[in-house]
């Protein structure tokens, strides 16, 4: 028996709901399942269970929001001081390059990464200090491309 045949049955022949309210209820049912089922904008069934289930994760979703907030200023935080090490990194190593302090090929790839952040960071970020380096990467990518040039690495 298919469920056409069923609801037909159910409907005509043995029909439980006898009296007007439940069979008004009955019909009600029938349309909003159709209605769910069919594609119709706008799903009360799926609508009633999202209220249902916000109304009882309320809470939950509020601690998640104030964790996911902490979370966000902590990645933001962590970043900053990221940038701060590389940009105090990108000075130290541009002082030592003007004390004339040798480099290995190595060193200046990892203070080129470091460059390649602080820029992506500071690009990122307009409210970020970045007066500080610009003269350091310039003297530093100088210094690299004449190591490079004549085999002078450490």
């Amino acid at each position: 028996m298919t469920e056409w045949e069923f609801l037909w049955d159910l409907v005509h022949e043995s029909n439980p709901f006898r009296d007007i309210s439940s069979t008004a209820l009955f019909w009600t049912a029938v349309a909003v399942i159709a209605w769910q089922i069919l594609p119709i904008p706008g799903k009360p069934v799926t609508w009633m269970f999202r209220q249902m289930g916000r109304a009882m994760n309320n809470e939950l979703v509020e601690k998640v929001d104030k964790i996911e907030q902490r979370v966000n200023a902590m990645d933001r935080d962590t970043k900053q001081e990221k940038a701060e090490r590389a940009r105090t990194r990108i000075l130290s190593f541009n002082d030592e390059i003007l004390n004339n302090i040798r480099h290995s090929e190595k060193m200046f790839e990892d203070i080129l990464d470091d460059i390649t952040f602080y820029n992506r960071y500071c690009g990122e970020h307009p409210l970020f200090k970045n007066d500080k380096t610009h003269e350091a990467e310039e003297n530093i990518k100088r210094v690299y491309r004449r190591c490079l040039e004549q085999h002078e690495f450490l």
